[in-house]
């Protein structure tokens, strides 16, 4: 064997050694970058569902508050409901026809105990319209209670107190129906917005 065939033979095993580690370091290669993009594609899905999770339940938490805001409106626009019905009530307490103002003046002064005395307080309209027939009338069914008056009183809009040096009671319109909207509000509402 001559010198060129030893040489040949030794470029050639050294070829095929060459090609054989070219093709396990492509081998090797094509593994190394499957593993990665499997790593990335996990980490990625990871990620996202992460993402996916925060972003649900930031969702949820918005539209939970958002229905607190749509409850809190809704109460807030019954509760002015409310109030407007309140409001009504009390002015057609304070328009009554002279006659039946009369009448309730005069239950107003008769359901108070019968030791009350004191200084009939009125509008400045009402005392005017009333004068002292309103309370030779209360008197007449008082045991030993008396009024006296009726005075004019800038403060009353509608209704009447009763002013004595120990106490005041206050019987106006706007205070009785704040003293009983406790029971009135539930009454209203059902009627206004039914049973819930």
């Amino acid at each position: 064997m001559g010198l060129d065939e030893i040489r040949e033979e030794v470029l050639s095993a050294a070829r095929k050694e060459a090609d054989s580690i070219i093709r396990r370091a492509v081998a090797e290669k094509e593994i190394k970058i499957a593993q990665a993009k499997k790593g990335e594609e996990e980490r990625l899905k990871e990620t996202i569902a992460r993402e996916i999770a925060d972003l649900e339940a930031r969702l949820s938490n918005e539209l939970a508050n958002l229905r607190q805001e749509v409850k809190i409106s809704i109460l807030s626009a019954k509760n002015e409901a409310i109030e407007k019905v309140l409001s009504l009530a009390l002015k057609i307490l304070e328009n009554l026809p002279e006659k039946e103002l009369r009448e309730v003046l005069l239950k107003s002064l008769k359901s108070l105990s019968p030791e009350v005395s004191g200084e009939l307080l009125l509008s400045p309209k009402d005392a005017v319209r009333f004068g002292p027939g309103l309370v030779e009338e209360a008197n007449r069914s008082c045991t030993s209670g008396r009024f006296s008056g009726p005075t004019a009183d800038p403060k009353v809009a509608s209704g009447l107190r009763v002013r004595n040096p120990g106490y005041e009671i206050d019987l106006t319109f706007a205070t009785r129906i704040s003293e009983m909207k406790g029971d009135l509000i539930p009454l209203i509402a059902e009627k206004l917005f039914g049973k819930e």
